[in-house]
């Protein structure tokens, strides 16, 4: 893997010695490796699948899921302030 800086000189930018330190420091703080970006997507593809798997075993079980739209319509049709006021 190459140093950031090595890849801006290789395209004719240069930072200067004094602003190295802040630049790296932003850098970093802003931008992952393709390592990371990897190991967020695997992680997020094995909640996605808990999750597929939970669902269809809820379904299986005889729950019924409520969508978001649904949800919607519930809470449009009730007024949740009179509701809580009760």
């Amino acid at each position: 893997m190459k140093n950031i800086f090595d890849i801006l000189s290789g395209v004719g930018l240069t930072v200067p010695e004094d602003k190295k330190a802040d630049f790296e420091s932003a850098f970093n703080e802003n931008y992952k490796t393709v390592n990371d970006y990897i190991k967020v997507k695997t992680a997020r593809d094995n909640f996605k699948s808990q999750l597929d798997t939970a669902t269809e075993t809820l379904i299986s079980d005889g729950f019924y899921i409520i969508s978001s739209p649904e949800w919607d319509n519930i809470f449009t049709y009730y007024d949740v302030t009179t509701f809580l006021s009760k």
